[in-house]
Formats: C-alpha cells, structure tokens, sequence
C-alpha cells in the first residue's frame, strides 16, 4: 500500500509517540506489543501489510512439511518491524528456536538473513541442530551470530543452547527474545549463567523511527521471497 508522505509522516509521529508513552512508563515488551496490536493492527495503513506478511510466514512453514510450524509463530507488529533493523546488523547467522523463537528468523530471510533453527526437545532436555531442509544445514562457522527465543522464563532452553553455538566457533551470539517478562531480565540471563551471550534484548528495545517503512520493505520482500513456495511439501 503506497502512503503519501504527509499520511506516512503523522502514522509515525503516533508510533513514536506511543513507544515513548509505553516505554516511559514500562520496559515490558508485551505492553507494548498489546498496545501496537490494539492501536494499528487493523488500521488501513498496514493491515494489508500485516496480512500479506503473515501469509507470506504462513507460507514458508507450511514449505517445510509441519517441521517449523506455523503456531506461535503467527509474527507480531513489534517481530516485523524488530527482523527489519535486526537485518541491518550483519548477522553471518540467525538461529530460531523451533517453536517460539522462529518468526523473526523466518521474517529476516525474507530480507536475505541466512538462517537456521534448533529444535528443542524438552522432554528428553535434548536441543538439535535443524535438518528438514538442506538450505537450512547450519554452516561450519559464523562468526557473528542471533539466537532468537520466545523468552527465558525458566533459562532451560539457553543453557542447552549454548554448547550447540560453540558448534559454529562464533566470535559473538546475541539473544533477541520476543516476550518480555520481569524475570528475565539480561542482568539475570548473565547472573544465572545461561550462556556467555554477548548482549541480550527484546524485538521490543530496537529503533521504531521507521516502523512503516519498514514493514512496507518487508512485505515486497516477502512476497519475493515466496513466491511460487511449494506448500506442504516434506522434505524429510
């Protein structure tokens, strides 16, 4: 949807000023993210984008046959706009964790990220390397790495994903989580010992200065990107 700069310009100001409200007021990210959902979702501005990038997400799942999956992977305002600024960063790699931490991996190689996912198996406390599709084999190093994780409520998922990192022999891991919650902060990620991660944040905490623009970029590439996407086919 192509918006005149006057129409682009006042939907920005109203997202700045809702980032510096929320923000000054709480550091949690879900408030923010249930203030975006509740103030833009269905707003002409960016629904179509909204809609078009979420199945284009929708789309990329159902190519690897049910191995990443769709649920909870349904991408947020806030995971569109953080994979945009998260893709400027020059990330050799983008790990998601199977099942929460896949959507902004997913949204960022729309834009070109090489990305990868573990699966993590919490029953048997075991976390693997991705194997469903041969484009997703992790490579033999990166130096510069993003895990992505829903959050780290209990630190469980983090500490089994850490000797899996030292397999790519990086000279960085940062964390992005998507959920905000009071008991991880990054002080208690580095506190309790769950990885030597070099910097921890939130899909809420990147730049918004160009949220509508970068969901518009985003969803051009996605469609790029998907477009003649086999679906539901396996590949294992």
């Amino acid at each position: 949807m192509d918006l005149d700069t006057q129409t682009e310009d006042s939907f920005q100001e109203e997202v700045d000023t809702l980032v510096s409200r929320v923000s000054s007021v709480s550091c949690d990210g879900n408030v923010l993210g249930w203030h975006f959902a509740v103030k833009f979702a269905h707003r002409p501005e960016i629904s179509d984008l909204r809609t078009s990038i979420s199945d284009c997400v929708r789309r990329f799942c159902a190519s690897t046959g049910g191995a990443v999956p769709f649920v909870r992977a349904q991408p947020r305002l806030l995971d569109m706009n953080a994979a945009v600024e998260l893709a400027k960063r020059d990330y050799d790699l983008a790990v998601g964790v199977v099942r929460g931490g896949v959507a902004v991996p997913i949204l960022m190689s729309f834009l070109g990220q090489r990305i990868t996912f573990l699966q993590n198996n919490r029953e048997s406390s075991k976390t693997n390397w991705f194997s469903a599709r041969p484009e997703f084999k992790r490579p033999a190093q990166a130096d510069n790495v993003l895990l992505c994780e829903d959050d780290a409520l209990t630190g469980g998922t983090l500490r089994r994903a850490r000797p899996k990192m030292a397999d790519l022999n990086p000279s960085r891991v940062d964390v992005c989580f998507r959920q905000d919650i009071p008991e991880q902060t990054p002080s208690r990620v580095v506190a309790e010992g769950l990885g030597t991660y070099d910097r921890v944040f939130y899909t809420s905490s990147v730049s918004f200065s160009n949220f509508l623009t970068n969901l518009g970029q985003l969803e051009k590439a996605a469609r790029e990107a998907t477009q003649g996407m086999r679906q539901y086919q396996r590949f294992y």
